[in-house]
């Protein structure tokens, strides 16, 4: 009679743990789906930042000036280095329909002919990409927008490199 009374208690302990743990779990569940919620929008809005520096500051007179050769380039890079200054931007480069880099601020590459992104850019929409770069490759989300000057056509673009990890410390 003792061991079906103790068996008895065992099994309800038992279910009764098994139920509390599920029901923990559950509200773990919740509350672990709610952050990465917010930490994706808070990532997705630092990210949108870029995208309209990169939008915003294609078409800037100086560097529209420099596409057409009618700039010197400390101008356009001084531009570039304060833009990234105060973004925070890993880099930020303005460069010719062939890929050329007329204007750099920060470490970044020195053709981008051959990248998905800056194609797009040529394309008049705006691109974006991800990739390792700078001197020991971190990792970098890309934004490329078309600086459309007067008249038709793409006359270059501004890409801007956002280091990845800078942004999830955040």
């Amino acid at each position: 009679m003792i061991a079906l009374f103790v068996l008895a208690v065992g099994l309800c302990a038992a279910g009764i743990w098994r139920y509390g743990y599920g029901q923990a779990l559950d509200q773990l569940e919740k509350q672990a789906t709610s952050d990465l919620a917010l930490a994706a929008d808070r990532f997705t809005g630092q990210l949108r930042r870029y995208q309209e520096l990169a939008v915003l500051m294609a078409e800037h007179p100086t560097l529209l000036a420099l596409s057409e050769g009618d700039a010197p380039g400390h101008e356009a890079r001084a531009l570039l280095l304060d833009a990234a200054d105060k973004t925070g931007a890993m880099g930020l480069f303005y460069a010719a329909p062939d890929g050329r880099v007329l204007a750099r601020a920060g470490d970044v590459p020195d053709s981008l002919r051959d990248s998905a992104y800056f194609e797009r850019a040529l394309n008049g929409a705006l691109g974006q990409g991800y990739g390792r770069y700078g001197p020991v490759g971190q990792r970098a989300y890309v934004y490329a927008a078309p600086a459309f000057g007067p008249g038709e056509g793409v006359r270059g673009g501004l890409v801007v490199l956002i280091e990845i990890a800078e942004l999830e410390w955040d």
